[in-house]
């Protein structure tokens, strides 16, 4: 891939206000492919288009809050940019909001919302939220104990190539 090339097509295009292209940059910004990594303009540029509701930008504006990258770290705001990802059925940001409830990362502590989002995620085929709801299954954490939900779920993630669900398959 030519990103070089791709960069400067993006450039143009976010600059005239297109989301996809606003999105591309900032993740070309964030990983430096293309470009000088620069924390700061993948995050304004992704800012740019999760204003416009694109749901890669949302979740990664919502990464971006969560782990301090390109912009204080603020959990509650992480939060807010998840739930607009999620609420379009972004599976990893509803996976981040099962693992913010389930450790109660800036929230308080809920294992019942943390097994929803994780749900949500786990039926889109995400293989770490399958197994964080087996784990959840297998633990009575959030939900009845239920080993055939475990093993159900495990085996999901395990078929996915999931090392942990791998190893507790055995």
């Amino acid at each position: 891939k030519d990103y070089k090339q791709a960069i400067a097509w993006w450039k143009k295009s976010a600059e005239q206000g297109y989301a996809d292209a606003q999105s591309n940059l900032g993740h070309c910004y964030s990983t430096g492919k293309g470009v000088e990594k620069d924390e700061r303009l993948a995050f304004d540029w992704s800012s740019k288009a999760a204003e416009q509701g694109n749901v890669n930008a949302l979740h990664n504006v919502g990464v971006y809050y969560a782990e301090g990258f390109g912009v204080k770290k603020d959990v509650k705001k992480a939060i807010e940019w998840y739930k607009k990802a999620a609420e379009q059925g972004y599976a990893c940001s509803q996976f981040n909001l099962g693992e913010i409830y389930a450790q109660g990362t800036g929230v308080k502590k809920d294992e019942k919302q943390a097994v929803e989002w994780y749900k949500l995620a786990a039926v889109q085929n995400l293989p770490n939220a399958q197994f964080n709801l087996g784990i959840c299954y297998r633990y009575n954490r959030g939900v009845e104990k239920d080993l055939r939900q475990f093993k159900e779920w495990n085996d999901k993630a395990a078929k996915q190539g999931f090392g942990p669900a791998i190893f507790l398959k055995e």
